[in-house]
């Protein structure tokens, strides 16, 4: 089983550092400082281009899987999103998404039932810097 991070960490964003387009895995952003010590690889992210209202115009998660300094390797398109094009300046961060949601659902579910039946093994579940799966 693959383990994806989900991070709850507060503030954790950047700026793209140049435009992308809708095939791109490497993606470098601005002030790489704002992430997680580890780099968040194993993480979902999502980059947001914002209208001038403060609205959103579109979104797409991508699986972070490397970081070497400001320089993500990123698998594009992830939980159903669809790969686009990004502008230079449009945000990538992390944030709680539904799937995020679910999954601590069906763990807690998981966990009751093996409660249940008297056999409470983890799956592979941690807090640290964040929340892991």
């Amino acid at each position: 089983m693959a383990y994806i991070k989900f991070y709850v960490k507060d503030n954790v964003s950047a700026q793209l550092d140049g435009a992308i387009n809708n095939t791109q895995t490497t993606i470098t952003i601005k002030n790489g400082q704002n992430l997680p010590a580890d780099g968040a690889t194993n993480s979902v992210w999502t980059i947001t281009k914002f209208n001038t209202n403060g609205s959103i115009n579109k979104q797409e998660k991508v699986l972070v899987t490397n970081k070497s300094g400001n320089t993500l390797t990123v698998t594009r398109g992830y939980d159903g999103t669809t790969a686009t094009t990004f502008d230079n300046d449009d945000y990538i961060f992390i944030n709680v998404t539904a799937k995020v949601v679910q999954d601590l659902q069906d763990e807690v579910t998981r966990l009751e039932t093996a409660k249940a039946d008297k056999a409470t093994t983890l799956t592979g579940y941690w807090i640290t810097d964040g929340y892991t799966k």
